[in-house]
C-alpha cells in the first residue's frame, strides 16, 4: 500500500520517466478504480502537454483505454477544448497516437 501511495504521489514525474511510465500504466490497467481515478485526475491537469511527450503519451493512451467512461470524457473534452491545438496534436509525432486512441475509444462507446 505504501509503495502504491508513493507511485500515486509521483504520477506526473513517473509518467515522463522512461521506465516509471510502465508503473503508472500498470496502475491504470490493474489497479482498483480509486487508484485509476487518482492517476486520471492527476494527468488530466496537463493532458495537452503529456500527450505530446515521447514517453508520457503512452500513459495518456493507457488512461484513455483503461480509465472510467467519465474520465475518458474529461480527457476528450480537454484534448478537444481548442480546435487549433487539437489539429496540431493530431499531426504531432507522439500526439497523433493519442488522438488515434481517443477516436478508437469513442467508436467503442458508440457501438
Amino acid at each position: 500500500v505504501a509503495l502504491v501511495e508513493e507511485v500515486l504521489s509521483g504520477v506526473m514525474q513517473l509518467s515522463r520517466h522512461t521506465f516509471g511510465n510502465f508503473v503508472v500504466q500498470h496502475v491504470l490497467k490493474y489497479g482498483p478504480s480509486s487508484q485509476r481515478k487518482r492517476v486520471c485526475d492527476t494527468i488530466q491537469s496537463d493532458v495537452q502537454r503529456l500527450a505530446r511527450h515521447r514517453v508520457a503519451s503512452h500513459v495518456v493512451r493507457c488512461a484513455l483505454a483503461h480509465g472510467a467512461a467519465e474520465d475518458r470524457q474529461h480527457f476528450v473534452d480537454a484534448l478537444r477544448a481548442n480546435a487549433g491545438e487539437f489539429a496540431e496534436l493530431a499531426h504531432h509525432h507522439c500526439g497523433s497516437f493519442v488522438v488515434r486512441e481517443m477516436r478508437r475509444e469513442l467508436r467503442k462507446e458508440a457501438q
